[in-house]
This record gives structure tokens, C-alpha cells and sequence, in this order.
């Protein structure tokens, strides 16, 4: 199996929400960044409560658990604004990690990525997980890396579903 791959800005980023929001560092940065606004709000509360007058740590209390709250709910979007704004400027440094047109081919014994300027081989026991989203399918070959496979290369739900057919039998037991 073949099949022309045109990655764009918003395929890239779809990978790394994606990869994030699975991966053992990102889910511990999510925790961690979820923590550190209530936290701080903690602290601030109790240097209020013992150093100031009653009516103002009251006020004080309130206006600080409701950023707590806030905070809590928008941890997920503080965390992507970041990863947003750490793709943008790779892209205006030009070093986006992505070739805009990728042709992968799926052969008996290996997986062939071949961009313009490079290609790469993978046998597939190098594959450690196979993954698939609302728009793509990740093929990782290592903890971070990934060949990415959106959906809209596939003519059909019945094509996607021979690659994934075809992965499952290549490689065993790791197809999620």
C-alpha cells in the first residue's frame, strides 16, 4: 500500500495535542500546570489570612478561588496556547520537524517514508505503538516520532481499515 501524505501547520499540531495528551511527560505537565494556579492561590490566601484584616481576607478568599477555578478550566488551553505558539516559531525559524508531501509505503517487511530531501525505513518491530485520532493514524517508531497518516489520504473507511488490518498482522500486539 501507498499513499501521498500533504501534512499542513494543522495536521502537525493535531499530532503533538494528540501526542501530548497521551504521553506519560504530557499528562505529568498537564497535572503539574493544573496544579501550580491553585497552589499559588493557596499560598497568596494564607499570607492574606495571617497578616491582614478579616473583611479583606474574605474578599480575598473569594477572588482567589474563583481564579483557582478559572484556572483549572482553562489549564488545558494554557497548555496548548503554548504548544501553539512553540509551532509557530519553529515555523517562522523554518524548522518545522515535517515535510509538507511525504509518499509512505506500506511493503511486507517494512515501512518506506520518502520526502524530497530524505527516507526513511522502518522495519516494523520498531514499531511501538500504532494510534489513531479523530484525523489521522500515528505510526510511532520511537517515543516521540511518528509517522503521520491523516484520514483524508484514504479513499474510503474500507482502506483505512485494510492499513490498520495490514498493522495488526505486522505488528503484533501493539495496535491499539
Amino acid at each position: 500500500m501507498e499513499f501521498t501524505v500533504h501534512l499542513n501547520d494543522e495536521d502537525y499540531l493535531e499530532y503533538n495535542m494528540y501526542h501530548f495528551m497521551h504521553s506519560q511527560a504530557g499528562k505529568r505537565q498537564l497535572v503539574y500546570v493544573r496544579f501550580v494556579g491553585p497552589a499559588i492561590c493557596a499560598l497568596v490566601f494564607l499570607w492574606i489570612w495571617l497578616f491582614c484584616e478579616p473583611l479583606l481576607v474574605v474578599i480575598e478568599g473569594i477572588a482567589l478561588a474563583v481564579f483557582a477555578v478559572i484556572w483549572e478550566i482553562q489549564a488545558n488551553k494554557i497548555v496548548f496556547r503554548n504548544l501553539i505558539r512553540t509551532i509557530r516559531k519553529m515555523k517562522k525559524d523554518g524548522k518545522l520537524p515535517y515535510a509538507k508531501e511525504t509518499k509512505v509505503e506500506f511493503l511486507e517487511d517494512e515501512i518506506i517514508q520518502k520526502t524530497d530531501q530524505q527516507e526513511h525505513k522502518y522495519i516494523y518491530t520498531v514499531v511501538e505503538k500504532i494510534c489513531e485520532s479523530e484525523k489521522a493514524i500515528y505510526i510511532y517508531v520511537n517515543a516521540v516520532q511518528a509517522v503521520i497518516v491523516p484520514k483524508n489520504c484514504f479513499r474510503d473507511t474500507e482502506e483505512k481499515n485494510q492499513l490498520l488490518d495490514f498493522l495488526r498482522e505486522k505488528c503484533v500486539g501493539i495496535v491499539k
